[in-house]
This record gives structure tokens, C-alpha cells and sequence, in this order.
């Protein structure tokens, strides 16, 4: 039997189209690199964000669902992109990591914590321990055709 080898818990989201993604074995903290870009935490908190699990029509997994309490207004800051929409009054975002579903089944399990970041392009991305995520839902993860980067912690 083949043994997969397990994804790093961390994963770090740039909201770009097509989204930017990175596993990290830690939190990567107050600030990264990416594509010669420079991303700072927006605020200083224990927890920056809700997440929740999104499922399409057959049950599969197919993305996150996002509270940011440490930036309230980023859905409405966000340009369109094409696996990003925002829910809730404009409050939340729904994040898909593939094509975006017509029906949705979302799981309020309330995984929390993480970190939003802005670059100085202008460009935000999000951190999150994906303890509460299935190993195969991390397998959907990182069978992805995304643009996978690397992240670079400025912290050192």
C-alpha cells in the first residue's frame, strides 16, 4: 500500500485569480514574501477569522467559508475573482478551491484563528491551521491546478 505522505497544517490563501496557495509547517506570522511581494498582518489577534467547510451537491469538499473578524470589510474590498465570492451581507467569503458549485452544503464547525494579510500591491491573503480539515479534504487541497507559491516568513 502507498502512504501518502501528510500535508503541512498550515495553509496560506493569496486572493488572487487564480488563487496563490502555500502549505507552511507553522504559522508562518506577522508578515510573508511571496512572488516579490510583501504581505503584513492587518491587525494583532488571537483570532483573525472563522473558517467553515463548504460541500458542493454530491458532498464533495469544495472550499472554505470565511468570518474575518480582523478586517470586517475585506469581502467588500475584494475585486471580483473568479473562486471568491462574498456572502452575508457582504461579511463573509466563500472560498472555492475549484469550480464554484450552484448548491451548497456548509458545515458551521467553526475552525478559528489564523491570519489576514495585505500586501503593499493591495492584495490580501489569509493563514489558517487546517486542523479541522479531513486528510482527504487536504488531499483535494493539494491536488489543486492552483498557483502554488512559496512563502518566505519575515520573521526569520
Amino acid at each position: 500500500m502507498d502512504e501518502k505522505a501528510p500535508h503541512p497544517p498550515w495553509l496560506i490563501v493569496i486572493l488572487t485569480s487564480p488563487l496563490g496557495l502555500a502549505w507552511n509547517g507553522y504559522d508562518i506570522g506577522a508578515g510573508f514574501t511571496a512572488d516579490s511581494d510583501l504581505f503584513e498582518q492587518v491587525a494583532d489577534t488571537n483570532i483573525s477569522a472563522f473558517y467553515d467547510r463548504l460541500y458542493g451537491p454530491d458532498g464533495a469538499f469544495v472550499g472554505v467559508q470565511v468570518g474575518p473578524v480582523a478586517w470586517p470589510t475585506l469581502a467588500k474590498e475584494l475585486p471580483e475573482l473568479e473562486h471568491v465570492r462574498a456572502v452575508s451581507e457582504d461579511k463573509q467569503l466563500q472560498v472555492f478551491f475549484g469550480a464554484v458549485p450552484t448548491d451548497l452544503t456548509i458545515v458551521y464547525d467553526q475552525g478559528f484563528g489564523g491570519r489576514i494579510y495585505k500586501s503593499y500591491s493591495g492584495t490580501f491573503a489569509f493563514s489558517f491551521d487546517t486542523f479541522f480539515l479531513s486528510d482527504d479534504e487536504r488531499d483535494i487541497i493539494a491536488a489543486l491546478p492552483a498557483t502554488w507559491i512559496t512563502a518566505e516568513s519575515i520573521e526569520g
